[in-house]
């Protein structure tokens, strides 16, 4: 009889936390158990077990002195507890992990993102130069929603440094359930549907990928035995604004583009650089200014396409390049943008209506599920009354205010789509 066990172990302090799972053409077969070493020992010298071919799925090597285990024929329950053991050995650090070499041939440019379902779009020009990591999940796999603190801790840590990460569900389920789970667990990164990266095959999830800052895939694995290449990575690449060098010439000025955010001044000085005498200085020079003028140019992209449906983020773009570029022409540019919206009546409406979502949005996003850790689904928002009475007051009279005093602005649009999902009334 043969099968596919597969599962996944988590550390809980006295004991180790494992959720199995059996599968064969018979039958199929899930376990949740809380053990301890001892049983796990128990378990692993037990005299019943006899030899039985056992295919593992989790891609580790085991120990010599586990290869020639076999399990209880015609056990379903034996051979899950087995693989519990395994599990345990795993998740205790007593299992050898190979790390997850990625394939040289594969790039970002392989990935394909699909559907955004939560958080801002990713344009695929905004990654060159970046740590990318994808992680391919969904909300009805146990081992996905146990990795996802990790996440969350990997783009604060990260993120400083110009890592981009981005979830791809993988599940076929309902977009409002998937993006619902997702605010409800503060997932602080994109989601997308559906994507894909050619050349990547796996038969499970969650899955993860590492690209470096040159593009090149660097981990093809699990996202439990991520952490170490990940850090690595991310510590060896250089500042996206800056690029990889070598500057030899201006080694100074690029460490200050990496650490200021003053770049106003530093164009200065780079201007009159790229008209040096010496080739190298001038070469590098012109190569940082086209980088610094290239990330202005897109951040102004971002923020006009935002400008009729997100007037806050438009506004705060243009502040920040304002901010960013004093001294410079774009800097200039940038306080011509925003004394021109300071003018705009209709935009300020926007922008104040914008600033009262922003409360909404906050009430909106401690909703409580019916059930515990289950995502929150709207529709069932009002059965469970008790839970949510008081938000579902703020929302409801918070979203009219705003659909009355701003109406026809991305906010009241904003509201009467939420009050229609959460059934609310706005009469």
């Amino acid at each position: 009889m043969n099968g596919t066990l597969t599962g996944f172990g988590k550390n809980t302090g006295s004991h180790i936390l494992v959720i199995a799972r059996s599968e064969s053409d018979e039958r199929r077969s899930n376990l949740t158990q809380r053990v301890t070493l001892n049983e796990v020992k128990g378990l692993i010298t037990c005299n019943e077990i006899l030899r039985l071919r056992l295919r593992m799925t989790l891609g580790v090597r085991l120990p010599r002195s586990l290869r020639s285990l076999a399990m209880t024929l015609g056990d379903t329950l034996t051979r899950i507890k087995l693989a519990i053991a395994l599990l345990v050995l795993l998740a205790a650090g007593q299992v050898d992990q190979p790390e997850d070499s990625g394939k040289s041939d594969i790039t970002i440019d392989n990935l394909s993102l699909g559907q955004l379902l939560m958080g801002e779009p990713v344009d695929k020009e905004d990654l060159r130069d970046r740590v990318v990591a994808i992680e391919f999940w969904g909300i009805n796999c146990g081992p996905c929603r146990a990795s996802i603190p990790d996440m969350v801790k990997y783009v604060k840590k990260y993120s400083p440094s110009g890592f981009v990460l981005i979830g791809i569900h993988r599940q076929n389920e309902p977009a409002d359930k998937v993006t619902s789970f997702c605010k409800s667990q503060k997932i602080n990164y994109p989601i997308y549907q559906q994507g894909d990266i050619s050349g990547v095959s796996f038969s499970g999830i969650p899955h993860f990928c590492v690209f470096n800052h040159r593009g090149e895939l660097v981990f093809d694995g699990h996202p439990a035995r991520a952490g170490k290449k990940l850090d690595e990575t991310v510590k060896n690449a250089p500042d996206p604004l800056v690029g990889e060098g070598p500057y030899k010439k201006l080694s100074a000025l690029a460490g200050q583009i990496a650490k200021s955010k003053n770049y106003g001044n530093i164009m200065g000085q780079l201007k009159k650089k790229s008209e040096s005498a010496d080739a190298d200085e001038k070469a590098e020079a012109e190569k940082l200014l086209a980088r610094l003028n290239n990330y202005a140019q897109r951040q102004k992209t971002k923020a006009d396409a935002f400008k009729d449906t997100e007037p806050l983020q438009h506004y705060d773009i243009y502040k920040g390049l304002s901010e960013q570029f004093k001294g410079d022409e774009i800097g200039t540019q940038a306080d011509k943008v925003l004394n021109d919206l300071k003018n705009d009546q209709e935009f300020q409406k926007s922008l104040k209506a914008e600033r009262e979502w922003l409360k909404i949005e906050e009430i909106a996003d401690k909703l409580k599920p019916c059930q515990i850790d289950e995502p929150l689904d709207p529709k069932n928002c009002q059965s469970c009354k008790k839970k949510n009475d008081a938000a579902l007051g703020s929302i409801t009279s918070g979203c009219k205010y705003i659909i009355k005093q701003y109406h026809g602005t991305p906010a009241a649009r904003k509201c009467e789509d939420l009050m229609s999902e959460l059934g609310l009334s706005d009469k």
